[in-house]
């Protein structure tokens, strides 16, 4: 048994100079990855990432407290008014954003009524990786933004959080490193 425990220790054992290497990797993953994210949070069209307007139904409904739902449930007026503008383009790829649609999407408000809305495949999952989403709903309604640009925080705010977590799984993965 001893001898397992040695050649698992010795597996694991990292030597100075690899495991600086390997920080500086890290370092070098999130100063390329935290650009990138705002670069593509904001070119990509609102709603187009697979499933996002459920992702963001389920990420205003985790901000208002609902931590936990099966089938969908109320969100605000003006998040389903939003991704609904963008039905016709699901499973279209010759479809694209139309500047009309765009500047429908961005008036609209959080000042509509609130909405029962069924979004069952990501209703089920747990509150805790939307959290950054949720924070980025509440602040865009406390500072009174459009949905547009409320989602468009919230989508930034989802990509740092896990570039994040594999920044900080870069630094303590020991197995595998150059």
């Amino acid at each position: 048994m001893a001898t397992l425990d040695s050649a698992a220790a010795d597996l694991l054992a990292v030597s100075p100079a690899r495991s600086r290497t390997a920080n500086r990797l890290a370092w070098f993953y999130l100063v390329l990855a935290l650009p990138l994210v705002v670069l593509f949070a904001t070119i990509m069209a609102p709603v187009q990432v697979a499933d996002e307007f459920n992702h963001a139904m389920r990420a205003d409904q985790i901000s208002r407290g609902t931590l936990l739902e099966r089938i969908g449930g109320v969100i605000d007026g003006g998040v389903a008014a939003f991704g609904h503008i963008f039905d016709g383009l699901y499973f279209h790829p010759e479809n694209k954003v139309t500047v009309e649609m765009a500047t429908r999407a961005g008036d609209i408000g959080f000042d509509l009524p609130d909405s029962e809305q069924n979004f069952q495949n990501t209703a089920q999952y747990g509150p805790l990786l939307y959290v950054p989403d949720a924070i980025g709903i509440a602040i865009g309604k406390a500072a009174g933004w459009k949905v547009a640009h409320t989602l468009l925080l919230a989508r930034i705010l989802n990509g740092v959080a896990s570039a994040l977590i594999a920044f900080a799984a870069l630094l303590i993965l020991r197995h595998g490193r150059a």
